[in-house]
């Protein structure tokens, strides 16, 4: 991944190791690497699905359609095997996160208890935990604790 560079994709290296380049829009800014835990849960949520569908993931919003379809397949798998859900939240959010942090530029906060993680965005303050929206999407009811919905700073909330 250290091809990455810029928000709107160009020169940037996809989830799945294929380049996505797009010249049309310039970069705001230049985006920083995700901390290596957010690459190893988005590669496995891309070969996870990639071995369900035999459809590449790229890392692009293309794809967040599939993520859905599996999201919904995935429920069934939590009621026979509970177990696997924390798995799956944490790669489905990761692979999620990345996608919106690479859309629109932002920066993880990745340590501790996935509850905890965050990715903010740069252009204006907002934050929010892919893991907990990957969490709610599979539960299909709130989680408290895991932040999972979007966050502003209560000056910005009117605008």
């Amino acid at each position: 991944m250290s091809d990455e560079k810029k928000p709107n994709g160009s020169a940037t290296n996809g989830l799945n190791g294929h380049a996505h380049h797009d010249e049309s829009e310039p970069a705001e800014f230049e985006l920083g690497p995700p901390p290596d835990a957010v690459v190893e849960l988005a590669a496995s949520c891309a070969r996870f699905v990639h071995a369900k569908y035999g459809i590449p993931m790229d890392g692009t919003s293309d794809t967040l359609s599939l993520l859905d379809q599996y999201i919904r397949e995935a429920r069934a798998d939590i009621l026979a095997k509970p177990e696997t859900l924390d798995l799956l939240q944490a790669t489905i959010g990761a692979y999620l996160g990345e996608v919106i942090r690479r859309e629109f530029g932002g920066e993880w906060f990745a340590k501790g208890a996935h509850e905890a993680w965050r990715l903010q965005m740069a252009t204006a303050y907002l934050t929010f935990n892919p893991i907990g929206m990957a969490r709610e999407a599979l539960l299909l009811e709130e989680s408290d604790g895991f932040h999972a919905h979007l966050e502003t700073d209560p000056a910005d909330r009117e605008e």
